[in-house]
């Protein structure tokens, strides 16, 4: 899903123009990543935590001509989604990707109970 679509799914619920969406929807991620520049922990409740970490300096090898080299120290932006994220999610019905398709992919169980047709 993009920002677009998120926009245009929010303004269908609510009634608001998707102009009026749309700038909400930009200040919102504006001030993620304004606390998250700052160095804060966002914590958005039933969704998850964004925060930042900082990666050691390492020894890396460069696959093209296979010689060492340093990484740097570096910051990165890390999410945990919370409890009721992970549930809602593993208890979804099925993979969106082969809804939009028509197909949908049975569980190795489910195959394994089919018997293939005798050569016969």
């Amino acid at each position: 899903m993009t920002k677009k679509e998120i926009v245009r799914h929010i303004s269908e619920e609510t009634g608001l123009t998707q102009a009026v969406v749309k700038e909400i929807v930009q200040k919102t991620f504006d001030a993620i990543l304004d606390s998250l520049a700052r160095g804060e922990r966002v914590e958005l409740r039933n969704f998850g935590v964004f925060e930042i970490r900082r990666r050691a300096a390492r020894k890396a090898r460069n696959l093209s001509t296979g010689e060492p080299i340093m990484v740097p120290e570096r910051s990165v932006v890390v999410f945990k989604p919370s409890k009721q994220m992970e549930s809602r999610v593993e208890t979804s019905d099925q993979d969106q990707r082969f809804t939009e398709s028509g197909f949908i992919p049975k569980t190795k169980s489910d195959l394994e109970k089919e018997s293939l047709p005798d050569d016969n």
